[in-house]
């Protein structure tokens, strides 16, 4: 096992979850924390964060990062849940 695992093992377990009228930012907010969490590496952000600006949808960079499918992205939308660990 992995130290970092034995590390994160040894966390509390918390459980996160964003509720909210459509539109207000949830999935921006948990991209923001997955972002600042460096749960994600810069490298794969930026990539997102320049695909989002070429579809003209710049401040949905955070949001994008939860929306893998092609038709929440079209549509400026997250339509499905989505989970991710974070260990800090």
């Amino acid at each position: 096992m992995d130290c970092a695992d034995d590390a994160a093992s040894d966390l509390p377990h918390v459980n996160l979850v964003f509720i909210g009228p459509c539109g207000c930012g949830k999935s921006t907010m948990a991209g923001r924390l997955i972002t600042d969490s460096g749960a994600i590496d810069r490298q794969n952000f930026e990539r997102i964060a320049l695909e989002a600006t070429h579809r003209g949808q710049e401040s949905r960079c955070y949001a994008w990062i939860l929306d893998k499918l092609q038709c929440e992205r079209d549509r400026g939308g997250t339509m499905f849940v989505a989970l991710w660990r974070l260990a800090s």
